[in-house]
This record gives structure tokens, sequence and C-alpha cells, in this order.
């Protein structure tokens, strides 16, 4: 993206989450990512990508560190109502995600608003439990079209502050067969390769995020972790719970682990200054191109870390998970 007048790398307080292996996803609510065993806080740089120069183009910087921001502006109007989301939203950011990776059909999974401030999860070992409201949010969640949250505060999510993958491969896979019939469509030439166990695996199938800010954001920013600085082999996976149109499955997500205090390299977390609502962040979720070309990032680490000395107004967002097919 195009540096702005004004840059900053800053510092921020990061958190990294272990998995409880004793807290299952029965245990927790619907979608509701993994309760921490333990959890580990570090002070960090957050790089401004505003001047990160040396990072590729935008398809190839997702392609292969698993992050890029793009320019693209739509009217408020477009997420004022949610009949407003699936006609004018949905069909904007798809043809966005078509243009930017040359994918022949993108299927929203959800869009939801976080217009919250970070309170519940100013606790490290805050989870949410079965009966509060992401489980009543979630149980709303039709399996025959996009699942549109809420826009009023109360209703609505707070950042999250663990740094995390919404979905591993597994979780992506498990998504199309079990999700929804369209998904399950759009992708059954990919799951008979994986079925028979094709070295192919057939047609490419990928998960993203498309996020973006309602104003510009001075607090809680997103952060995104450069595939390229990580160590996904220290990423601990977990479960959490989904509706389905056959019925309740499980979804793969993964944690990111606390980098050493010994090793060499510090991973590298990228922002945007003062991001605005026409600077959209997309997140790699899971690509199954990263099987057979280790080029390709498989993930994207990302999370809200406290900014040291943030400001303003409560952080507000929009964010649209998506499944692509090739």
């Amino acid at each position: 993206m195009s540096p702005a007048a004004t840059t900053s790398d800053v510092e921020a307080i990061f958190r990294f989450n272990d998995p409880d292996p004793d807290i299952t996803a029965e245990d927790r609510a619907l979608f509701a990512i993994a309760a921490a065993k333990t959890v580990t806080e570090k002070k960090l740089t957050l790089h401004d990508l505003r001047t990160a120069n040396h990072l590729p183009s935008d398809s190839e910087c997702l392609h292969k560190h698993g992050f890029t921001v793009v320019r693209n502006s739509v009217d408020t109007n477009a997420w004022s109502s949610a009949e407003n989301i699936d006609s004018i939203y949905i069909p904007a950011i798809s043809s966005l995600l078509k243009d930017l990776t040359g994918c022949k059909t993108v299927l929203v999974n959800n869009v939801a608003f976080r217009r919250k401030r970070v309170k519940q999860q100013a606790d490290p070992k805050f989870y949410h439990k079965p009966g509060g409201m992401l489980d009543t949010l979630a149980k709303s969640m039709p399996t025959d079209r996009p699942f549109i949250t809420p826009f009023e505060v109360e209703k609505t999510i707070e950042p999250a502050r663990g740094i995390h993958v919404d979905y591993t491969l597994t979780g992506l896979r498990n998504t199309i067969r079990h999700c929804r019939a369209d998904f399950a469509e759009a992708g059954a030439e990919h799951l008979r390769a994986l079925d028979d166990n094709s070295p192919t695996r057939g047609p490419r199938v990928a998960a993203f995020s498309i996020w973006r800010p309602l104003k510009t954001v001075t607090r809680d920013p997103i952060a995104v972790l450069d595939y390229k600085t990580a160590t996904p082999s220290r990423w601990k996976t977990f479960e959490y719970r989904s509706p389905g149109y056959k019925g309740e499955f499980l979804l793969e997500a993964t944690a990111v682990n606390a980098p050493d205090e010994d090793e060499a390299d510090e991973p590298k977390f990228y922002y945007v200054s003062e991001q605005r609502p026409d600077e959209v962040m997309i997140i790699k979720f899971a690509d199954s191109e990263s099987e057979i070309d280790s080029d390709v990032a498989a993930g994207c680490g990302h999370g809200s870390p406290a900014i040291v000395g943030q400001y303003g107004e409560t952080r507000e967002s929009i964010e649209a998970r998506v499944l692509a097919f090739w």
C-alpha cells in the first residue's frame, strides 16, 4: 500500500495463549476459541505497513506472507442493514477478493461487527461459556446463507487479544464439508480428491478474513504476523464448535505461541497506523496450495494487541470470513 504522510512503528503488548486441553469445545460456547492454560504477554514492535516498502505487491504479499492491505471504498450504507450487507457489501468484497486472487468463486460464511471496548478480554483467562451472548448469537446462525450478526453495540463482541488463526486447513475442509450445502457443492472436487488421496489435492481452496474499520483506528488495531517470520511448527491447534447444515461439527483452529527469548529473529507483526475505512486488511486463514508449495503462506496469526499509550474512541470494525474456490 502507499505510504502516508505520518507513519509509526510502535510498542504493543501481545498476548499468546497456550490452549487448555481440559476445557473442551463442548465446555465452551459455539464459535468460542480455546481457553488458556497459560498466558504469555510480551512487548514487541508493531511495524507500520505504511512504510514497509520491502514487502511485495498486494496479491503476492497475501499469497506468500499471509496478509495484505488494499484500498477499497464502499459507501457506509453498505453495512447499515442486514439487507444491504447481503445485497451491496457481500458482492463488493467478493469482487475484491476475486480480482486480488484470481479465484473463481467466493462464498461468505459470516459477517460480524466488533464495536465493544475491551473489557472481558482484559482477563487473560476469559473464554466464552455455553449459554452466554456468543452462544445465543451462534445458535441463531442460518445454515443456508451468510450469517450476519447484529450491529447494535451491546450485541457485538470485543477485539480478540490472543494471537490466533481461525481455521487450519483441516478446519477449512471441515467447514466446506459440513457447514453449508453451497460450500460442499463448490468444494466437491477438492473433497473428492482429498478422499481419494490424490497427490494433487484437486482444485485450490482457501479461507480469508476481509477486515475493515468502521472509523479511523487509534486503539486495539488489527495486527498480523508475517508468515515468513513465524514458526508455525510451534503453534498449538484446538477445536471449536459450529452449527452446520447437517448438524453441529468441529472446526480446528490455531493458537500462536509466544516467541522464545533466545530466538535469533523476532517474529514481525504489522498494522496500519490510523487505519481508515477504505483501507481493508485481508488475512489468510488457510490455503490448500501451501501443502504443495512451501513458499505459500499456510495462514496468518492475528489479533488485537494493546498499543502502549493508545488513545481515542472504541475501535469498531466489520469482518467477513470468506471461502475461496479456484
